[in-house]
């Protein structure tokens, strides 16, 4: 249900040479407005990666509708114009994700540093929790019900963390796994709903 994508999305270069301008980046570019190489930037790489993630959270893997808005999320967090993070980062690609907000919260991920040891070149950095696109995720994670992964473990260091962040295996979490998995059956069984329904009004 969690998985590493599968591709990154590709920004034209006269986009990015208009962002370029705007280095050394401080703090608040992310949010500047009436820029319109800043929306089509944003534009471009959320209709990218609703395809790449096939709609799906980059973190808990659950549809993007399934636990609330769809938001373009940074990995490593860029701060803002008071407090400023990883702001070099603010607009590389492979640092941009679409999270549900129920990943994305304050009380969750936030401006969690994702960043273990840092480097000039993003590829090039260490990081705390599993990573979308670097990391494979089967290598990271287990599923004690097997094949139908709604229930979920760490098995490594950066799983652990990722869990523990993201309450991936929290109730909220769970029961939408299994509504998932519940909702994918009917879809495949015919059958499946008449016998549902004939079960609830089942009387004795």
């Amino acid at each position: 249900m969690i998985s590493r994508l599968n591709g990154s999305p590709t920004i034209a270069d006269e986009i990015l040479n208009e962002i370029d301008i705007l280095k050394p980046f401080t703090g608040g570019e992310w949010d500047i407005k009436n820029n319109p190489a800043i929306t089509s930037f944003k534009s471009s790489l959320k209709g990218q990666l609703l395809t790449i993630q096939s709609e799906n959270c980059a973190y808990c893997g659950l549809p993007l509708d399934e636990t609330g808005k769809t938001e373009i999320e940074h990995f490593a967090p860029k701060g803002g114009v008071t407090r400023p993070k990883h702001t070099e980062f603010t607009f590389t690609i492979m640092n941009l994700v679409l999270s549900c907000t129920l990943c994305n919260s304050p009380i969750k991920k936030g401006n969690y540093d994702t960043i273990r040891s840092k480097s000039n070149v993003y590829e090039n950095c260490t990081f705390k929790i599993v990573h979308p696109y670097f990391d494979d995720h089967n290598l990271h994670y287990s599923w004690p019900d097997n094949d139908r992964e709604v229930l979920i473990q760490g098995i490594t260091e950066k799983g652990i963390e990722s869990i523990r962040i993201f309450k991936l295996d929290s109730t909220r979490h769970t029961e939408a796994r299994t509504r998932l998995k519940i909702k994918r059956y009917l879809d495949s069984n015919p059958s499946g709903a008449q016998i549902i329904a004939d079960a609830m009004a089942y009387s004795g």
